[in-house]
């Protein structure tokens, strides 16, 4: 997570000790992204990956809908 995530989200950091480099002796700070919970963790993941299309999702699916309304219409002219 990134610190304007921590700070977004209200996530509390825990004191986490562990031994996977010399520093983990003496413990740090850590944000746990299981304290979010599944929901939270979709929401987070979904606007990391929305951020970085070249255009919102919104409209692209507006656009979407619109593109088949057309071919919709398109197809009950010929049928008629």
């Amino acid at each position: 997570m990134t610190e304007d995530q921590i700070t977004d989200l209200a996530v509390e950091p825990i004191w986490r000790v562990d031994g996977r480099d010399r520093r983990g002796r003496w413990g740090r700070w850590a944000w746990e992204l299981e304290t979010l919970g599944q929901g939270g963790l979709i929401r987070l993941a979904r606007d990391v990956i929305e951020g970085q299309l070249p255009e919102p999702l919104a409209s692209v699916l507006e656009r979407q809908e619109a593109e088949r309304e057309e071919l919709r219409e398109r197809l009950e002219r010929r049928s008629r």
